[in-house]
């Protein structure tokens, strides 16, 4: 599985949780408003397993 979380705010609460509780190897950052990021993200997945099999997108909506 690979996780992704959109910026340095998000990151303290993601990244412990993913490596613990999933163990996901790829863990990145990913702000698909910028450019370069979900490449980035690409191209791990198709060093690391080949291509992608599917994704989940999820998003909160601020309060």
């Amino acid at each position: 599985m690979a996780v992704t979380w959109l910026d340095d705010k998000a990151r303290p609460h993601a990244e412990p949780l993913v490596r613990q509780v999933w163990g996901a190897p790829i863990p990145m950052p990913l702000d698909v408003k910028q450019p370069g990021p979900l490449e980035a993200v690409l191209a791990a997945i198709a060093r690391r397993w080949g291509r992608l099999d599917f994704l989940l997108h999820s998003t909160r909506r601020a309060p």
